[in-house]
């Protein structure tokens, strides 16, 4: 809903933020319980055949927690340039963690 391009001229598209924050909220608290899951079924196993795994899905965690709490904190201080940039950079990170989640969970 706003200039997210860097462009500061941007006009913002009318939508209204608050609510699209709550929208976009919603698949990243799944996410971080269907993490959490993943997490705790790999601990179940055993330790030897997935420690990588382990260790990939525990980090991914901890990336998912940061992502949420810059997002949280940039909805809140009003989406501050640095912050949305952060949290771009956040996206590109947890999308290199579930390459590597998918890749470390199917390795033989």
């Amino acid at each position: 809903a706003g200039p997210h391009s860097g462009d500061a001229q941007s006009a913002r598209n009318g939508l209204d933020l608050e609510v699209w924050q709550h929208y976009h909220s919603y698949p990243a608290y799944i996410l971080l319980i269907v993490t959490l899951v993943q997490l705790i079924q790999l601990i179940r196993v055993d330790r030897t055949r997935s420690e990588l795994a382990t260790r990939v899905v525990f980090w991914l965690l901890i990336a998912e927690l940061a992502q949420a709490g810059i997002g949280v904190l940039q909805a809140r201080l009003g989406v501050p340039p640095l912050l949305v940039g952060l949290h771009m950079l956040g996206a590109s990170v947890l999308i290199s963690m579930f390459t590597f989640n998918f890749l470390a969970t199917r390795a033989k």
